[in-house]
């Protein structure tokens, strides 16, 4: 596995910090947030809610405030 950082998705308009690589394949895309912020999406209002918005149409994000983790796939989050 390998992270590389801040991907560039030009037809999204939006830039993942980091694209996970697995096999020379992209299979998923790491968003931090600051301390604190949390990592549920239906909270995120002004810039983060139209972060999230873009990030949403991808496979798997996982979102992370240093404290808490969440992955979404396709705009859904996966357990608790």
């Amino acid at each position: 596995m390998i992270l590389t950082g801040e991907h560039h998705l030009a037809e999204e308009r939006i830039r993942p910090d980091y694209a996970v690589h697995v096999g020379g394949a992209i299979v998923g895309f790491v968003e931090l947030k600051a301390p604190g912020r949390g990592v549920d999406t239906g909270r995120y209002k002004g810039h983060d809610r139209k972060q999230w918005e873009r990030l949403a149409c991808l496979p798997n994000v996982l979102y992370s405030d240093g404290g808490d983790f969440a992955l979404y796939r396709d705009g859904e989050r996966v357990g608790r």
